[in-house]
């Protein structure tokens, strides 16, 4: 069975919001064109290490008790022209909870063969009837930082740190940064934060001496170049905890 909600898929998810739907009897399922769907807010979302490709769509529901909406099987996401294949049309699904049974929609969900690194990646679902796009910028690019200022990467404890981002298009502010010993032990979190652009500029906590790395978790979002007939467009790139992107500092005594 697809999960209602699949929060752990954390590959290329395009996502729509659903509401859970408390009732006994289950819910209607109804077919919506595309051109129909209600209020869709495309997401698209892939983990940095993970060539593996998958996409999912959900929508907002007017009412707690229904209907939900599945596409029509004809429905097709591309990606730059390559096919994702269809996993699910979307559905329904229930839970057992101490009051009784518990609904909830599922969501049409893709997936496809990883996508190379090109500089524009265009989506288009569409059913034959209709269709919505959204393009956005270097999705499959590295993402990497380098300290820019002071030179060398080595600076006096506590010292502002000045970070650039690539590539240049995306979003930093769900990027949060760490100082950490070579083993990976976390001293500080960043203390201060500006940014300009991809440019960010960030203190830590002094600490003794010594060599040590910058780490960087959290989010991206890659820069959005066009989202047509949805209400909103995103592309996450998730930075995992347990495999940081990561550069040497040096801090030097005072």
């Amino acid at each position: 069975m697809v999960p209602a909600i699949p929060v752990g898929m954390t590959k290329c998810l395009p996502v729509l919001v659903v509401t859970l739907l408390g009732c006994q009897a289950e819910p209607e399922l109804v077919e919506v064109a595309v051109s129909d769907l209600p209020q869709p807010a495309l997401r698209i979302t892939r983990e940095l290490h993970d060539d593996d490709e998958s996409a999912s769509i959900w929508f907002i529901q007017d009412s707690t008790l229904g209907p939900c909406h599945r596409v029509p099987a004809a429905t097709r996401l591309t990606a730059n022209g390559r096919d994702f294949v269809m996993k699910s049309p979307g559905g329904t699904s229930s839970t057992t909870t101490s009051t009784g049974i518990r609904w909830s929609c599922t969501v049409p969900w893709f997936m496809g063969a990883p996508l190379p690194d090109e500089p524009r990646t265009e989506f288009i679902l569409s059913d034959g009837r209709g269709s919505r796009r959204a393009v956005f910028q270097s999705l499959r690019a590295p993402r990497s930082f380098r300290i820019k200022s002071p030179e060398h990467a080595t600076a006096r404890p506590g010292q502002e740190l000045e970070l650039e981002w690539s590539p240049a298009t995306d979003q930093i502010d769900g990027v949060g940064f760490s100082l950490r010993q070579e083993d990976g032990t976390i001293l500080s979190y960043q203390q201060t934060r500006r940014s300009e652009g991809n440019r960010l500029f960030i203190t830590f906590n002094p600490t003794a001496a010594g060599h040590y790395r910058v780490t960087a978790t959290g989010f991206a979002h890659a820069g959005e170049e066009s989202c047509e007939d949805f209400r909103g467009c995103e592309a996450v790139i998730d930075l995992p905890y347990a495999q940081p992107l990561s550069v040497p500092l040096i801090l030097e005594a005072p």
